[in-house]
């Protein structure tokens, strides 16, 4: 599916909506709203699947007595490969684990993911933190920059491991900005909220807007889960 630009998208809003079409995203203030709109139904959007495009595999290595690693730090992920603070792991849908592993070269390993509390209470509860070979517990912890991995056990030395993210797009704000996940529930979605600023949104005008909107994104989820049915389709070889 062709990606649109955050100028078609608002400009798909506005004739929608009977408001002139605009050269920019910022050309006047409701243009400029009807952009907070389609990035407001972005989010949506996003929120509503863990869509193919949005998923990105996550390479990091270990450190001798390092606990924590911060995945919106270049330095530990390289450029390009940060996490905000809105990313989330991937669950195996089968069998409901993390889909993390290390995979040092001779020794690969599925991770397993517990909560924060828990990892801290046992933290807490051993009397010595010994050097450990083969660490497997993590926990996630959200800041307001990106997503951190807590380890529970010391590493004795340096492990590569890996796992697969959801990692939303940044908010659309260029004219040539290009939404990655599927254009036409975010356009219908969009559209509702400008309905809804208009006072339109009680009768017909709003309920067609809710039922396209729907559809369409039922339809966009069912296209995408039967590409990749299986949320391993993404791990790499």
């Amino acid at each position: 599916m062709a990606q649109k630009t955050f100028l078609t998208l608002v400009n798909a809003v506005l004739r929608r909506v009977r408001e002139a079409q605009v050269g920019t995203v910022t050309e006047n203030a409701y243009s400029t709203l009807i952009g907070e709109y389609i990035n407001d139904a972005k989010i949506a959007v996003e929120d509503a699947w863990n869509w193919a495009c949005l998923r990105k595999v996550i390479n990091f290595t270990l450190s001798a007595g390092t606990y924590t690693y911060d995945l919106s730090q270049t330095a530990i992920v390289g450029a390009g490969n940060e996490l905000s603070e809105r990313s989330k792991i991937i669950t195996d849908p089968y069998y409901n684990t993390a889909l993390a592993v290390d995979n040092t070269t001779g020794n690969p390993y599925y991770l397993r993911q517990y909560d924060i509390e828990w990892v801290n209470r046992q933290f807490q509860l051993m009397s010595t933190h010994p050097d450990v070979p083969f660490p497997s517990i993590f926990a996630l912890t959200t800041t307001s920059t990106g997503v951190v991995v807590n380890l529970l056990e010391k590493p004795a030395g340096t492990r590569n491991w890996q796992m697969v993210f959801k990692n939303p797009q940044v908010a659309l704000a260029g004219d040539s900005d290009a939404l990655l996940v599927p254009y036409q529930p975010v356009i219908l979605l969009a559209t509702n909220y400008a309905l809804q600023e208009k006072g339109e949104e009680i009768g017909q005008p709003g309920n067609e807007a809710e039922k396209k909107y729907l559809t369409s994104l039922a339809d966009a989820i069912a296209l995408d889960s039967s590409q990749s049915p299986h949320a391993l389709t993404f791990w790499p070889d």
